[in-house]
Formats: C-alpha cells, sequence, structure tokens
C-alpha cells in the first residue's frame, strides 16, 4: 500500500496523465484572462441555479453547474468513527457538532489546524487533489447531515404521538391503538410541528432530500474536472494562487458558509429537530421561552383549575435562570398557568423536606431541583 508522501506523488502523476490525456484538466495557480470559467465550459447536462459567493476581496463570481451522476467512493486516509458511520475523516466529522449540526461560528483555530494537517499532508500549500478531498468528504458530511436531522424529526415525533397519548409501551406490553386514538394521531400530525416547535420545521424532509441532491451534483462537477475547483479556491484565496496555511486558516469559514448556504445545510439547521427531541426529550421548548440548557429541574404539577397540564415534567434550561424567570417561561409553554401564577403554591422538594418559595423569587435554580405546584 502507498502511503503519505508516495501517495501524494502518484496522485500527481496520474494527474499529469490526465491533464496529457485531456480527461481531467489542472487550472494554474493564478487564473489567465484567457482561461475558461465555469460559465464556457460545455457540459451536457443542464445548469443548476447553484451558486457561491466569492471572497469579499474577489473580482470573479462562481457560479456551480449542476451533474446527476453520483460519485465514486472517496479515498480515506483514516477509519471514521464507529458512532458516526460516515465515510469522513474525524477532522471534517469534527467541524458538525454530536447531532449533525453546524455552527460556522464555533470552528475553533484548532478545528481548523486539523483539517489543514490532515489535507496538506505536511506540504507548504494545499495542492487540487487535495482539495478536492476536502471539498467531496465535506460535501459527504452535509449529505449524511441532512438524512441524520430527517431520522431526528422522525424519532421526535414518535415520542409526541406517546407524549399526546399518554402511553408508556414495552416490548411486553405494547397498547393497540382504538378508533379514537387513530382520529387523534391523524389530527396530530397536521399540527404537530405548531404544538411541538421542538421537532423542527415541516419542511425538513423537502430542504434534507434538495441538500442531497445539491451535494451529489456538486461532488459531480468536482470529480468532471480541476477547473471546477476554481470558485471554492479563489474563497480561499482570492489572488488565485497557492493555497497556503495563512490562506486557509483565515478564509476557511468562508468557504464552509458558502457550501453550507449552496447546499441548504444553512436552513437545515435553522429548522432541525432541537437538541434531544428525538430522545423524547425538550418537547415542551418554545422559540419564545428559555432556551435548552444543562440544568435539569423536574416539576410535580397537582392542578385542579388549570387545564392542559401533565402530571409531572423534566425541563433543561440555562444555567443562572431564577424561578420567576422559570415560572414566566411555564407561563409561555402552557398558557393557563399565567393566570393562577402568583397565587401558585411552590414547593421546593429536599431530601429532609418541602421548602415554600414565591413565584417571583430569585431563587437559582440548580441542576437536579425537584419542584411541585399546587393551585
Amino acid at each position: 500500500m502507498i502511503g503519505g508522501k508516495e501517495s501524494r506523488l502518484a496522485r500527481k502523476k496520474i494527474n499529469e496523465q490526465r491533464k496529457l490525456g485531456g480527461s481531467k484538466k489542472r487550472f494554474s495557480r493564478c487564473k489567465s484572462p484567457g482561461s475558461p470559467s465555469l460559465a464556457e465550459i460545455p457540459l451536457d447536462d443542464d445548469p443548476s441555479d447553484l451558486v457561491l459567493q466569492p471572497h469579499p476581496s474577489s473580482n470573479s463570481g462562481s457560479t456551480l453547474t449542476s451533474g446527476i451522476s453520483l460519485p465514486d467512493k472517496v479515498k480515506k486516509k483514516k477509519v471514521h468513527r464507529e458512532q458516526s458511520p460516515v465515510p469522513v475523516c474525524d477532522p471534517v466529522r469534527d467541524l458538525v457538532n454530536d447531532v449533525f449540526l453546524l455552527e460556522v461560528d464555533d470552528i475553533s483555530v484548532e478545528k481548523m489546524e486539523k483539517v489543514w494537517d490532515h489535507f496538506a499532508e505536511g506540504e507548504t500549500s494545499l495542492d487540487d487533489d487535495s482539495l478536492e478531498r476536502l471539498l467531496i468528504e465535506f460535501l459527504i458530511l452535509v449529505r449524511a447531515a441532512a438524512q441524520r436531522q430527517i431520522t431526528r424529526q422522525q424519532q421526535a415525533v414518535k415520542h409526541c404521538e406517546k407524549r399526546a397519548f399518554n402511553r408508556n409501551d414495552t416490548a411486553l406490553n405494547v397498547t393497540e391503538p382504538t378508533s379514537k386514538d387513530l382520529v387523534k394521531l391523524t389530527e396530530l400530525k397536521q399540527t404537530v410541528h405548531e404544538k411541538y416547535p421542538a421537532v423542527g420545521g415541516n419542511e425538513l424532509s423537502k430542504e434534507a432530500g434538495e441538500a442531497a441532491v445539491k451535494c451529489n451534483k456538486i461532488i459531480a462537477r468536482i470529480r468532471r474536472g480541476a477547473s471546477f475547483l476554481h470558485p471554492f479556491k479563489s474563497i480561499l484565496n482570492p489572488a488565485c494562487e497557492e493555497v497556503r496555511k495563512k490562506h486557509f486558516m483565515r478564509n476557511f469559514p468562508h468557504l464552509v458558509e458558502n457550501l453550507s448556504t449552496a447546499t441548504n445545510l444553512e436552513t437545515l439547521c435553522q429548522i432541525a429537530p432541537i437538541r434531544s427531541a428525538s430522545s423524547g426529550a425538550n418537547l415542551n421548548w418554545r422559540p419564545d421561552a428559555l432556551s435548552v440548557g444543562p440544568v435539569g429541574v423536574k416539576c410535580e404539577f397537582e392542578f385542579e383549575d388549570i387545564e392542559n397540564v401533565p402530571e409531572e415534567e423534566k425541563f433543561n434550561i440555562p444555567e443562572n435562570t431564577t424561578l420567576k424567570e422559570f415560572i414566566n417561561h411555564l407561563c409561555k409553554i402552557y398558557e393557563g398557568i399565567e393566570e393562577y401564577k402568583e397565587e401558585l403554591d411552590i414547593q421546593i422538594v429536599t431530601p429532609d423536606s418541602l421548602e415554600p418559595a414565591e413565584w417571583d423569587s430569585d431563587l437559582l435554580l440548580h441542576d437536579g431541583m425537584n419542584l411541585v405546584f399546587m393551585d
């Protein structure tokens, strides 16, 4: 097996043969006035509306054309994580979080260093072949992220169904749905995105499907010829010279942002289920209420007059949240509480006793706290 610099030299020889044979042209370090643009290259397929926005200092636009054929299996340097079976290297996988959502602002210097080291392979610049591999792996990651969001939403919706029917089925005790349950289930499926915003937007499946198609098209174009790398390379280095580490570290987030927009990943991240919704947690989240955080608070509701509130619920809220802020949070989730909030009997459960508290208290809630509410 050839690896390291020998593999790099072998790839360069292959590319040179492609150049001589005309099957895959390499573009020069700096594009000359006579060099073909993407719009000038003859294509067999229909044009696509995918557009990459160039770096602000670049003078040329970058329009990606479509391609329907799927790419061959991408060459991998190392085994991917067992818990995340996506055929990409770890530095690329680490660009998204544990639920496969991308946060461009969270791409740290350390993450970019690892990506550079993996694909530059000790060289002072990123050549065309290495850039191609990087782009293809990132697009494979986006495609996997799209599929993952569909799965997460499906799982979250199933938990909403169980919640609506107050069911706790197990493999040994499965309750058959009644005719009323089926009607209720049909109504829930039509309104689940409104009743439970935590499951994500109702356009997620459509957007995810479009994302996968766009990724396939861009991959096919990248693999068709090195000239199609120019839009991406000009983002990393607007001067159209070789991509050195300083260019990469400065402009890689901009490249990721462009690719995220072009492939629908940016939209998916905005309409995806919130964290842990696929496991049945945080289904009580609302966009205008407290955000999801690391502090878990269990609530027991013993209400007689207030309706449409469960007997108990667990909330994951931000740190340094006061009891008053939490009560206002509850009022947004269960509107019936608002009218009675000043009269609520609130008890804080401790190992030894119950401690009363006022609804407008500045008491900070901590992880593992148990609250009891009575009207």
